[in-house]
């Protein structure tokens, strides 16, 4: 039970709001809360929450997010951090 963390990077080319989207298996049988933080290239948070992957034990599922506002064209950090991510897959993540 250490501190883990997944991060993507992403480039968007245009000023918009923009879907974050995650295919997902969570194979607990709660719900997954995972600290979700958004960063510029400067390391300025342009959103920093918490999401959560609902239990999905047999089948994958998407989990739909968006940037939280507009963001400029430009490098931005995406993390998904939690103290137990045990029992969470992966399978995909989009940024649209």
């Amino acid at each position: 039970k250490t501190n883990n963390s997944i991060e993507f990077e992403v480039k968007p080319g245009v000023a918009g709001i923009y879907l974050m989207r995650f295919r997902f298996m969570n194979r607990n049988e709660a719900p997954l809360k995972v600290k979700f933080k958004m960063e510029d290239a400067y390391g300025i948070l342009m959103r920093n929450d918490t999401i959560e992957f609902f239990p999905s034990p047999e089948k994958w599922k998407i989990l739909n997010t968006t940037s939280g506002g507009y963001i400029n064209a430009g490098t931005y950090k995406i993390t998904l951090e939690g103290d137990d991510l045990k029992g969470l897959m992966l399978d995909n993540f989009e940024f649209q």
